[in-house]
């Protein structure tokens, strides 16, 4: 089992491997008078370290054939506020979390992330 100073050291360390920032926006539903609603996406937390990953492969689909396929995973501290409602600004461009892909191992939290 870990102790305390195993765990701060394996946070230390996985922290020295997010190279990058990015921002993590929320969205503000409001009614727009007119019977629907608007959405409003703004930044809740700016400038959190993090580190995609690109992971490429081949997926099997029916009759035997395969088809190519590219995964981004996000990697954030584990203490970062983030959920399946928010969405990513990554190098200029916006993604949006997969539900339930976000996962906590205590030492950062990943998820799979694509383009909006």
């Amino acid at each position: 089992m870990l102790d305390a100073n195993d765990l701060t050291y394996m946070r230390d360390a996985l922290d020295l491997l997010m190279p990058d920032t990015c921002s993590i926006l929320s969205k503000t539903v409001t009614n727009d008078g007119a019977g629907g609603v608007t959405e409003t996406w703004a930044t809740a937390t700016a400038s959190v370290s993090c580190r995609v990953d690109f992971t490429s492969g081949m997926m099997p689909i029916a009759g035997g054939a395969v088809q190519p396929f590219t995964k981004l995973e996000l990697h954030v501290p584990y203490d970062t506020t983030i959920n399946a409602d928010n969405e990513i600004v990554w190098n200029g461009n916006t993604y949006r979390i997969e539900p339930a892909s976000l996962q906590s191992w205590q030492t950062e939290k990943v998820a799979v992330i694509h383009a909006v």
